[in-house]
């Protein structure tokens, strides 16, 4: 019996095996973003929240809305 139950926690733990493959797309180049650029993404995306964030979004923007 516990020999069973050994072989059953082995299998249970294992991982599953996915197959590797090629990325679908690639990124050639990047645009260079200017300060208005990324105060204006800053600005108006939505303010929600995650509890791993490192600053939560309604923080961001109201310093990003206060004068340099």
């Amino acid at each position: 019996m516990a020999d069973g139950f050994s072989q059953i926690q082995q299998n249970h733990t294992m991982t599953p095996h996915i197959p590797h493959t090629e990325p679908i797309a690639t990124l050639s180049s990047f645009k260079t973003l200017k300060d208005t650029d990324v105060l204006q993404l800053v600005m108006h995306y939505r303010t929600t929240t995650y509890p791993l964030d490192p600053i939560p979004s309604a923080v961001l923007q109201s310093i990003s809305e206060q004068p340099a």
